[in-house]
């Protein structure tokens, strides 16, 4: 996917816990839609819908641990969708921002589930895509071992 001819947005980055934390974001406004993206995705997942939100107010896509160009962890506790919850936290609290609207994508889904039973005054609204809010007992569990090393080693 060339990304070249997508709307402006911005791209910036800042420490939370000593790890920097990476996101794009378009618009103005003050409590912003926070798009979270789901395994394998990255922050570019939603490079083509940002100007049209943007439109509606601020956007923010930041890239969750190990995916893409987000940083990468030798130690596998630390893509845990808790661990993972709990740099999203991070990162909010980083930019000051109180209370959002949240919207995760697949396993970004799993994780805002965790933020907002973690801290539900972060979280105006949730909104879940192609995702679920139940263990999937349905898959084999190797598939999120092998998951788990393309994390870890890509």
């Amino acid at each position: 996917m060339d990304f070249a001819n997508e709307p402006h947005f911005e791209t910036s980055q800042v420490d939370v816990d000593d790890v920097p934390v990476v996101w794009d974001e378009a618009g103005e406004g003050g409590r912003p839609l926070v798009l979270v993206h789901g395994f394998t995705g990255s922050r570019k997942d939603f490079a083509p819908c940002l100007a049209d939100l943007a439109d509606l107010g601020r956007v923010l896509a930041p890239a969750l641990r190990g995916h893409a160009d987000a940083h990468h962890f030798e130690d596998a506790a630390a893509y845990t969708l808790d661990a993972m919850a709990h740099a999203l936290h991070g990162w909010l609290a980083a930019l000051g921002i109180e209370q959002g609207d949240l919207l995760g994508h697949s396993m970004g889904g799993f994780v805002v589930e965790r933020l907002v039973l973690a801290h539900p005054e972060r979280v105006a609204s949730l909104v879940l895509m192609d995702t679920t809010g139940r263990a999937m007992r349905w898959m084999d569990a190797n598939l999120f071992e092998v998951g788990g090393r393309i994390a870890v080693e890509q």
